[in-house]
């Protein structure tokens, strides 16, 4: 998976009625402490009028430096095996930040005014956790990506660019990019999928057809529709969602092309291609990548 990607389908989901996407919510409780930190709206977290509430519910700035700290120790993905025996144990640390995310979830929904809430965030954790609250009901959309363009894009800096605001997202190893697209993609989908209603989609195929992608995706997510989310010319509205943390494009605004990156085809070395596959080449067989 690539962030930029998960950004955007999300960014497109928030434009449904009822509906709004607020980024990659796994974040909140560490970027909630920089007050210079902005929503994808363009203002600040505090004055936004989705996140400020949400930020507002804590009472002091140690209090939410708690919750981060016990994030903290489910965020590894090698943390996942043991987060079911602290779950059936009712491990209290684990419970008091699962009530954290759901109190924040609540807090979202009120002032969105929605019954649907779009998070892109990428941590399997984060899903089983929030999921095992019945307060909350979670499907889940598994977006999947071509291995070495994954590669190539983690491998190029990027700087997310806000209303007077610049953040930067640095790169990542090709070591560490491919252990956690085989991850996700094996280990981190099947613990889902024995939790939670899941749909696998191919950016690929989101955007060869793109209609046909995101009503499968709409008629999963159980959501109306009055009209169709792309227009005769094969482009997608961004509204600006309040998304809290992600990839430069939660910042994009207005209509949008939908596109793939295929730089990887030209831009990555002929090693780095063959090292990718050769590692990834059962999985990739799996999503027709071969």
């Amino acid at each position: 998976m690539c962030s930029s990607d998960l950004t955007v389908l999300s960014g497109i989901l928030d434009t449904i009625d009822d509906v709004s996407s607020f980024g990659e919510v796994w974040h909140f409780w560490r970027v909630a402490q920089d007050d210079d930190h902005q929503c994808g709206c363009g203002q600040t977290l505090t004055d936004c009028p989705m996140w400020g509430p949400a930020i507002r519910e804590y009472a002091s700035l140690s209090e939410m430096q708690t919750i981060e700290t016990l994030r903290g120790s489910v965020s590894r993905n090698r943390q996942i095996w043991r987060i079911g025996r602290r779950m059936k144990r009712k491990d209290p640390g684990l419970r008091r930040f699962t009530d954290a995310a759901t109190g924040m979830y609540r807090a979202l929904a009120l002032s969105a005014k929605c019954a649907t809430l779009v998070d892109s965030s990428k941590t399997p954790a984060f899903a089983m956790l929030v999921g095992s609250s019945p307060d909350v009901s979670m499907r889940v959309v598994h977006l999947v990506r071509d291995p070495r363009a994954v590669v190539e894009s983690w491998s190029r800096q990027k700087t997310i660019h806000g209303t007077g605001y610049s953040e930067s997202l640095g790169t990542r190893s090709l070591v560490d990019v491919v252990r956690e697209w085989i991850f996700f993609n094996t280990i981190g989908l099947s613990l889902i999928r024995r939790r939670f209603p899941t749909m696998v989609v191919r950016l690929e195929d989101l955007v060869a057809d793109p209609t046909t992608t995101l009503e499968a995706i709409r008629g999963f997510a159980g959501v109306d529709v009055a009209a169709s989310l792309v227009d005769q010319d094969g482009q997608v509205v961004l509204g600006g969602a309040h998304s809290v943390t992600g990839n430069p494009d939660r910042f994009v605004t207005g209509p949008t092309k939908l596109r793939a990156s295929e730089a990887w085809r030209t831009s990555l070395p002929w090693w780095k291609k063959a090292v990718v596959t050769a590692i990834t080449y059962p999985v990739m067989r799996r999503y027709d990548y071969l």
